[in-house]
């Protein structure tokens, strides 16, 4: 499972991506995990880059909701604020790249928060996506809309008008809840979080041998100076050291 680079762990996951990069069942059956947004945020912006065409960036109009905090909060300072559950200011498309759902827009016809589609085409005001699983109003038309914010990190709420989508090459861990997944991959590096958020990421595919994990080691990296490499230490003692340190 283990991958050195990282793109060694695309190279696997994403097998034959310059033929298959439009190919619908190609992208539902895989997609690679990770901790946090900042974490994949550049990542899936390398694989748009990879699409060809023209590159259509869409910026969010911001502001606060509350009349008394317009006045401490512009707008150029909202841009610029990044909260969990928000699309970003500044979003790039493309026809053809594969974006996940944040909001829930038409749940009779499935389309719900974690679809993940394929862009037909887009315009400054309007996406026009398939499902990648097909079926049925596979279709949908997404609108830019309002997106309130309701991380408590940032001491005020405010809203943001965006398309309420995200690029879906890489996931956070949590957004990928709910896909199943038969090539699969985990970006991990930093930590994460707690086990039973690693636990998640395994649990997406069933084959152990189509899972695929990059892992930076190098916060170990000031233990292994201080360990005799002639002696077999046990859990605990690597533990301690640790916390020592």
């Amino acid at each position: 499972m283990v991958c050195k680079k990282t793109s060694e762990l695309e190279g696997k996951v994403y097998d034959n991506f310059s033929e298959n990069m439009m190919n619908r069942d190609y992208l539902a059956q895989r997609a690679i995990m990770s901790s946090t947004n900042d974490t994949i945020h550049d990542r899936n912006y390398e694989f748009l880059n990879r699409l060809p065409g023209e590159m259509e960036i869409s910026y969010s109009r911001d502001s606060c909701v509350e009349d008394d905090d317009k006045t401490l909060f512009e707008s150029e300072f909202l841009n610029k604020v990044n909260v969990s559950g928000l699309p970003p200011h500044r979003l790039a498309l493309k026809v053809g790249a594969c974006i996940i759902l944040i909001k829930n827009l038409d749940i009779r016809n499935g389309h719900c928060k974690g679809t993940r589609y394929i862009i037909l085409e887009v315009t400054n005001n309007l996406i026009k996506a398939e499902k990648l699983f097909g079926g049925a109003n596979s279709i949908i038309l997404i609108p830019r809309i309002p997106v309130m914010s309701k991380d408590s990190s940032f001491p005020v709420p405010f809203k943001r008008v965006q398309f309420p989508v995200l690029l879906a090459y890489y996931l956070t861990i949590n957004r990928a809840q709910g896909q199943t997944l038969q090539r699969a991959g985990l970006y991990l590096p930093r930590s994460v979080f707690c086990h039973g958020h690693l636990y998640v990421g395994f649990g997406r595919c069933g084959d152990p041998d189509s899972f695929f994990v990059y892992a930076n080691q190098s916060e170990f990296d000031n233990i292994r100076t201080h360990l005799d490499p002639s002696k077999t230490y046990t859990r605990n003692v690597i533990y301690e050291e640790l916390l020592r340190r």
